[in-house]
Formats: C-alpha cells, sequence, structure tokens
C-alpha cells in the first residue's frame, strides 16, 4: 500500500511540475545523468534571491541552460 501511494505522489508530482512550467521561465540542469527543471513560478513560492539573480547564477554553470 505504501508502494502504491509513493507511486503515486511521485506521478503527481512529475505532472504538477511539467505543468507548472508550461510557459514559464525556466532553466534546466543536469548533473550524473539528471536533469531538473526549476521554474520561475516554482522558485518565487518558496523565495529566497530573485529570481533573475538565481537564474543568471544557475546559467553560468555550464550544466545548466535554459528551457523552455
Amino acid at each position: 500500500m505504501k508502494k502504491n501511494l509513493f507511486i503515486l505522489a511521485a506521478a503527481a508530482t512529475i505532472v504538477f511540475g511539467m505543468s507548472s512550467c508550461a510557459g514559464a521561465d525556466c532553466i534546466e540542469c543536469t548533473s550524473s545523468g539528471q536533469t531538473t527543471k526549476i521554474c520561475e513560478d516554482d522558485y518565487t513560492e518558496v523565495g529566497g534571491i530573485s529570481w533573475d539573480t538565481y537564474r543568471n547564477n544557475m546559467l553560468l554553470n555550464p550544466a545548466c541552460k535554459k528551457a523552455k
């Protein structure tokens, strides 16, 4: 039962992540074969430094690029 709930939660997270990035300003970073996509809307919900500063600093990393 716990395994099924975990799978459903993971699937919901993936779907939410994909839908929240639609049409948004995003960056995509790849490390050790894993790709992570971070979008402005998701980032600003958490807070911290401005999105522009965060995005520009992340794009200095050769493993990161702008994504759509």
